[in-house]
C-alpha cells in the first residue's frame, strides 16, 4: 500500500511524501478516505498499530522532472531528501517513508 501527498504552507508546496506500508498489515486502507487525515492516526485507530521507533536519514537531492513540477521548483533547486523506516511495537518494519522538503520556504519571513 502506497500513499503519496504534497503538503502546502500558505498555499505553496513545501513537502512531498511517499509512504509505503505492508498491505497484509493494513488490508482495505486504500478504500478509506484519508484525505486531510493523518495516516498514522488512521493506522492506530483502524488497525491498532503504534509506531515504536524509527530510523531516519537526511541528504540533499535535486528533484526529478515530476517532483519539480509537483513541488513548483526548478530542476536545479536543492531539496532535503528524507528517508526513514518505522517499526511497530513488536519491532517489525511497518512503514517506509520518503520525502522531499523545500527548506528555503521554512526560512521565509513575513511579506
Amino acid at each position: 500500500m502506497r500513499v503519496g501527498r504534497v503538503y502546502l504552507s500558505d498555499g505553496v508546496p513545501i513537502t512531498m511524501t511517499h509512504i509505503s506500508l505492508p498491505g497484509h498489515k493494513v488490508p482495505g486502507l486504500e478504500l478509506l478516505d484519508i484525505e486531510n487525515r493523518s495516516v498514522f492516526h488512521t493506522i492506530r485507530a483502524r488497525y491498532g498499530f503504534t509506531l515504536r521507533r524509527a530510523e531516519r536519514w537526511f541528504t540533499a537531492a535535486l528533484p526529478t522532472k515530476e517532483e519539480s513540477e509537483r513541488m513548483g521548483v526548478s530542476l536545479h533547486t536543492p531539496l532535503i531528501f528524507i528517508e526513514s523506516i518505522a517499526y511497530d511495537a513488536e519491532g517489525a518494519a511497518l512503514e517506509y517513508y520518503q520525502a522531499l522538503y523545500n527548506s528555503s520556504l521554512s526560512r521565509r519571513g513575513p511579506d
